[in-house]
């Protein structure tokens, strides 16, 4: 429904996934050479940071901005390059494209003062188009996880543009331009590597979709994904 106002109360978000098998990236095998789990790393950062911040920032109130984007200051270089810092120079050149995306989400997706500025969209925002967006992963390097990812992470980024279309007010602009950098570094750190490796973990699959829903916070550390507190639900269920 264009132009719905839309609140913490009225509209909250769930962050649903669906484990299938395995357990995260081991940061004590950083001095191996893996393309595989520099992918994960990636892809984990992308939903802690990227996919949280849209998902929740979107509906949220100036008072409850405030909070969410009080951010940590992200180190120089990403995390995830120690898992092919021992690769050969071709191998480490396949990330070119997510490291570009990190300092994207380094030095202007976690600006404060931008992120504050996704108020002006409380009221603005199309609902039933935000509801619909919807992105289903795989948490698992493969060349068809890869492609898979890479064209959810798109779809998705076009769904929340779409999503706000509708907000042509003043201080909108600015806003709207946030948006459209999250989905290109959502994108990025989603990009395609290529590759044939596969990690050392099984197979996840990981469903990520807003919905109306009751309030609550938990940590899901088998892909570092930290919530924000008292923001969002998320639900956990195994399955073999």
């Amino acid at each position: 429904m264009a132009g719905s106002a839309m609140t913490v109360a009225t509209v909250t978000l769930l962050l649903l996934v669906t484990l299938l098998e395995g357990h995260g990236v081991n940061a004590d095998e950083s001095q191996k050479c893996s393309v595989g789990d520099g992918t994960a790393c990636y892809w984990s950062l992308a939903i802690k940071y990227v996919v949280r911040g849209l998902l929740a920032q979107l509906t949220m109130e100036p008072q409850h901005l405030k909070m969410l984007c009080e951010h940590i200051a992200l180190p120089p270089l990403p995390e995830c390059a120690q898992y092919y810092a021992n690769c050969s120079q071709e191998e480490a050149a396949l990330f070119s494209r997510q490291e570009r995306a990190y300092q994207t989400l380094r030095t202007k997706l976690m600006d404060e003062e931008k992120c504050e500025e996704l108020a002006v969209l409380n009221s603005c925002t199309n609902e039933r188009i935000l509801l619909g967006c919807r992105m289903r992963l795989v948490m698992v390097p493969t060349p068809e996880s890869e492609r898979t990812n890479f064209e959810a992470a798109t779809n998705f980024s076009q769904c929340l543009d779409d999503a706000v279309k509708t907000c042509t007010g003043p201080g909108t602009l600015g806003a709207k331009s946030y948006v459209q950098l999250s989905g290109v570094t959502l994108t990025e750190l989603f990009s395609k590597i290529h590759q044939p490796q596969v990690s050392p973990y099984g197979k996840r699959a990981t469903t990520v979709a807003p919905t109306s829903a009751s309030v609550s916070a938990q940590l899901f550390s088998s892909l570092t994904v930290i919530v924000a507190t008292s923001l969002l639900s998320l639900s956990i269920s195994s399955s073999c």
